[in-house]
């Protein structure tokens, strides 16, 4: 890659993220989930773009005579003020001096960067698999109920842990939805955490996160793909909450919302649930 197809693929990025967003404007008055799945386009063609294929533009051979001719250089110029009668002035060694171009320092750069986010998600995804490998299955009669209730898929997993502030669910082929203590302990509220969780899982929002932290390493210079893949999740949330309202009373869900921000404020543990671990979560 060099700085040059760098600098082209910031102009594109700069196009779609800009298409995207106005798409969303233009989609204002559209349900949550026509229009995440509007932003869901626009990071496939972000995501793609890299993959396409690209053009220079080349100068028509009869166009060619009308353009002017390059200036004479030095070295052009030299040989005719010369004199053949005197001798050549003998040549000096040149230094040597090693540079660093600027577009190896930008591509440093960058490498450095998609490195740094690349890694904090693979870091997140491992946090998920251990946090996951060690919860314990949540076998209660009201949350198996509102599990069967709520639409997910039956290979849907249903656990328990000590680590995670607030329920959230990840996974593809098999989703897994894990539910902190405290609202373990509040089964009044599993019909509208599940439902919550079920909608992300039947949208296939975990598969559209993870594209999203994606085009954010890749295009991590570029602020608009953030505000776009910022938009993606609050849309998506959105989505979740609206399809999780055909199945709960409107006053019970939006206290069990309340309920979950609250806890996951007091634990301490908003910052991780949201900014490093991929996971779509009710107090995202």
């Amino acid at each position: 890659m060099t700085a040059a197809l760098l600098s082209g693929l910031a102009a594109q990025s700069t196009l779609v993220a800009a298409l995207g967003l106005g798409g969303l404007w233009l989609l204002r008055r559209r349900s949550p989930l026509d229009r995440a799945a509007w932003l869901k386009l626009a990071l496939v063609l972000l995501l793609a773009m890299p993959l396409l294929p690209r053009f220079s533009l080349t100068v028509p051979h009869a166009l060619e005579g009308l353009m002017p001719a390059p200036a004479p250089t030095v070295a052009d110029i030299a040989p005719t003020i010369t004199q053949p009668d005197q001798p050549l002035p003998q040549s000096v060694p040149p230094v040597i001096r090693p540079t660093i171009r600027l577009s190896t320092l930008l591509m440093l750069a960058y490498g450095l960067g998609v490195a740094a986010l690349l890694g904090r998600l693979l870091l997140g995804v491992a946090l998920l698999s251990s946090w996951t490998r060690r919860a314990a299955p949540l076998q209660d009669h009201p949350w198996r109920q509102a599990l069967a209730l709520s639409g997910a898929p039956a290979s849907t997993r249903l656990v328990v842990s000590e680590k995670v502030g607030a329920p959230l669910s990840w996974g593809l082929r098999h989703p897994t939805i894990m539910i902190d203590p405290a609202s373990a302990r509040r089964p009044g509220d599993a019909s509208a955490i599940l439902a919550h969780e079920a909608a992300h899982i039947a949208h296939g929002d975990w598969l559209a996160l993870m594209a999203a932290r994606v085009a954010v390493a890749l295009f991590w210079f570029n602020p608009l793909v953030w505000v776009l893949t910022r938009a993606l999740v609050q849309h998506c949330e959105e989505a979740a909450d609206a399809q999780a309202l055909t199945r709960c009373a409107p006053t019970d869900y939006a206290e069990t919302l309340m309920t979950c921000l609250s806890g996951c404020l007091g634990a301490g543990r908003l910052a991780d649930h949201a900014r490093l671990l991929p996971a779509n979560g009710m107090a995202a």
